[in-house]
């Protein structure tokens, strides 16, 4: 099995408070279904402070990262099938998948 991460970022405004437990029941079921990936969730805050040269230009508020969900798959297709049935997605979330290493195991990317 391969180690990927899907990373969430979603659009302004927040979701209201019941699609927000709508939400959270739907992954919750979603998790339960796919347990067997070991997933690993991280969410994030939406309070950031943005650094680097061009910083404003290159991150734009057309969308906040808002989690990150660690899981094991055996390609990167898999990865890919399993968060594109995440509930997020119907809740104006979007995804991206990348295979995860950690640092000096992916030296060679």
């Amino acid at each position: 099995m391969n180690t990927f991460v899907i990373i969430f970022r979603r659009r302004l405004p927040a979701l209201a408070g019941d699609e927000r437990q709508r939400l959270n029941d739907e992954t919750t079921a979603w998790a339960k279904k796919h347990s067997d990936h070991k997933l690993d969730p991280r969410i994030l805050s939406g309070e950031r402070s943005l650094f680097g040269p061009d910083c404003a230009t290159a991150h734009g508020d057309e969308s906040i990262l808002s989690a990150l969900l660690f899981l094991e798959a055996r390609h990167l297709g898999e990865a890919e099938e399993i968060a594109r049935s995440h509930p997020g997605i119907r809740y104006g979330f979007t995804g991206e998948v990348r295979p995860w290493a950690r640092p000096g195991a992916a030296a060679g990317s």
